[in-house]
């Protein structure tokens, strides 16, 4: 999936919302272990930035949140 959004690919409705699930379950994979200096970045920092990083986070939740509004509507 971070392959495909690095790619900027086009997303399905159901890989938006598993975008948007990646960010609660790792909101505290050592994100503030950044490599500031020489130090190199935490694999759950280098991860959070390829599934799109805070950005990534506020899109995914954004659109999912729309679909849930539109799919309220229907029922």
């Amino acid at each position: 999936m971070a392959d495909q959004l690095a790619g900027g690919g086009q997303l399905t409705e159901d890989e938006v919302r598993h975008v948007a699930k990646y960010f609660p379950r790792h909101a505290g994979d050592n994100l503030d272990e950044t490599g500031k200096g020489d130090e190199i970045p935490s694999r759950g920092f280098v991860a959070w930035m390829l599934w799109g990083g805070d950005e990534g986070r506020k899109w995914s939740e954004g659109v999912v949140e729309k679909l849930d509004r539109r799919d309220e509507k229907k029922d």
